[in-house]
C-alpha cells in the first residue's frame, strides 16, 4: 500500500532471488505474483523440425524441395508473456505483430493477419494498423485470475503466392487485482 492508504504498488518477484523459478526456466511478473515459464519448440515429424533460436522464438529447418505441407507450417513460433490487470479497461490493444524488409531484397507485397488458436478467441480481435502491421485488440473485459492463450498469424505473400507464416503464441496472465 502505497502513502495514500489507498493506492497499492506492484512489486517485480522476477528482481531478486525471492521467484524459486527452476533453472531453465524464465520468471514473468504478473499483478500479485509471478509465474515460471519455459517455452518449447514444436516436436518434429518426419522430415519437418524446429530448433530453438532464441529463448522466446523457434525456427523452422529448411524444408525438403518436393514437401509442399512442410512450406505451409509455420516459419516462426515466437512466445510472448503479458501480465494484465484484473477489469481492465477495452477495447485496448495488447500486441502488435509486423514485418521489416531487408534493404536490396524486396519484401512480401501483401501481408493476413488472424487469429488461428488458443483457448480465448471470442475475447480477443486481430486488426490492421497499417500495411505491415497487425494488432491483437482485447475486446472483452477480463476479470482474473486466469490464464488466457491466443495464437496469432502473419501470413507474407508476394505476387498472391504464400510465401510463409509466423505464429506468435500470447499468453495472458490476468491478475486478481485491478492494479
Amino acid at each position: 500500500i502505497l502513502a495514500d492508504g489507498k493506492s497499492c504498488e506492484d512489486v517485480d518477484e522476477c528482481a531478486g532471488p525471492q521467484h524459486m523459478c527452476p533453472r531453465g526456466t524464465t520468471c514473468i511478473n504478473t499483478g500479485g505474483g509471478f509465474q515460471c515459464v519455459n517455452p518449447e519448440c514444436p516436436e518434429g515429424s518426419g522430415n519437418i523440425s524446429y530448433v530453438k533460436t532464441s529463448p522466446f522464438q523457434c525456427e523452422r529447418n529448411p524444408c525438403p524441395m518436393d514437401s509442399r505441407p512442410c512450406r505451409h507450417l509455420p516459419k516462426t513460433i515466437s512466445f510472448h508473456y503479458l501480465s494484465l490487470p484484473s477489469k481492465l479497461k477495452t477495447p485496448i490493444t495488447l500486441f502488435r505483430m509486423a514485418t521489416a524488409s531487408i534493404p536490396g531484397h524486396p519484401g512480401p507485397n501483401s501481408l493476413r493477419f488472424g487469429i488461428v488458436g488458443g483457448n480465448s478467441r471470442g475475447h480477443f480481435v486481430m486488426q490492421r494498423s497499417d500495411r505491415q502491421t497487425g494488432e491483437l485488440i482485447l475486446t472483452q473485459t477480463l476479470e482474473g485470475p486466469q490464464t488466457l492463450e491466443v495464437d496469432v498469424d502473419m501470413s507474407e505473400y508476394l505476387e498472391r503466392s504464400f510465401q510463409a507464416n509466423h505464429v506468435s503464441k500470447v499468453t495472458i496472465f490476468v491478475s486478481r487485482y485491478d492494479f
